[in-house]
């Protein structure tokens, strides 16, 4: 198995289509009231809608950063034993570990109020459902030591890094939708920025 480098590499794209999202969708001048975010509920004020929307995205944004890390870990380790500084066993009972966390995980984001929100919690499914199905392959090639359980654990890895990098564009758009303002996606993007550093610093 070759050693595997992503964090940073992960970290320069996703910080790449956050600023773009920034410069593309927050510059829009969307009426919150008017998006499948309050179809047919034209009571529901713009403040009210801001408010739920903040709410929903303070927990996906650390559900986002638990996998993220999760993520990270599994790249780790995996780098960690292709240079012989985990065991075998440890390696595959890790994978075994980690392959049923990511199983519950996928199916925890039953949290969206509105179509918007299940919408942007749909890659998140799709997160863990990739990184599930790579720490399976990878017990497979353990047990086989099969090329073609290798090869399908890179193809679902990169499959989860594509949906890391969508969810942090997703999640810039769904802010704009309920009316934050450039000030306070400014700020939001800083935080968002040093918490993904955070995780990809660590060893």
């Amino acid at each position: 198995m070759k050693k595997r480098r992503r964090g940073l590499g992960c970290l320069v794209l996703i910080l790449f289509v956050i600023l773009v999202g920034v410069i593309v969708n927050v510059s829009r001048n969307s009426d919150p009231t008017s998006t499948g975010q309050n179809a047919g509920k034209a009571e529901v004020s713009a403040e009210e809608l801001k408010k739920q929307g903040l709410e929903f995205d303070e927990q996906a944004w650390k559900d986002y950063l638990t996998m993220y890390e999760t993520h990270n870990s599994f790249m780790k380790n995996m780098s960690a034993y292709s240079e012989g500084k985990i065991s075998k066993l440890d390696f595959y009972d890790y994978c075994k570990d980690l392959e049923g966390w990511f199983a519950k995980a996928s199916i925890s984001f039953n949290y969206a109020k509105t179509e918007d929100e299940r919408t942007y919690l749909s890659t998140f499914q799709t997160f863990a459902l990739a990184d599930q199905t790579a720490a399976k392959s990878i017990i497979k090639y353990l047990d086989s030591n099969a090329t073609k359980d290798l090869s399908n654990a890179r193809v679902q890895i990169q499959r989860a890094t594509e949906a890391a990098t969508t969810i942090s564009s997703n999640r810039v758009i769904l802010l704009s939708k309920i009316g934050v303002t450039k000030e306070e996606s400014d700020k939001m993007l800083k935080e968002a920025v040093a918490d993904v550093k955070a995780l990809d610093s660590k060893k």
